[in-house]
């Protein structure tokens, strides 16, 4: 399975969006080693959450999954990305599996009182992760450009 992380790495709080991803990871037991992070550089007074669609189009072709930070930047970019490609999109989510071709996510509903599960089909499949999943943990071991 082909695996990407996006980082704003233009952005203030790029450690936490770290921490915030690789929390999703460990929590799926997904191999840092089957994940390569792309961090978006620039200067946070040029970013563009257009330009680094653009971008995002061409350097994630062929991916099965694309995760983004549970910020609002990552759930934006998800969303988009996802409608651009012809694939799939949930945000917030907590954890998913793979079974038979379709990712089933689970996510927070009706102010975090109850759990859904949603299945996408569609690939790539584009989430951003749960704002509350974090933990010291950095990626590290996973294979990293900056774009």
């Amino acid at each position: 399975m082909k695996i990407f992380a996006i980082i704003n790495g233009s952005s203030q709080d790029r450690i936490s969006q770290r921490n915030n991803v690789a929390a999703y990871f460990n929590s799926n037991e997904i191999n840092l080693d089957d994940v390569e992070v792309l961090e978006l550089s620039g200067e946070p007074s040029q970013y563009s959450a257009d330009a680094a669609l653009e971008l995002l189009v061409e350097e994630c072709q062929g991916a099965d999954l694309i995760v983004f930070p549970g910020n609002d930047s990552g759930s934006e970019l998800a969303v988009r990305l996802a409608a651009r490609t012809g694939g799939s999109s949930l945000t917030a989510v907590l954890e998913t599996t793979l079974d038979n071709m379709t990712l089933t996510a689970t996510k927070k509903v009706y102010a975090g009182n109850l759990l859904a599960d949603y299945s996408m089909e569609k690939k790539p499949w584009c989430i951003s992760v749960d704002r509350s999943l974090e933990m010291e943990e950095n990626l590290e071991n996973a294979k990293m450009r900056v774009l």
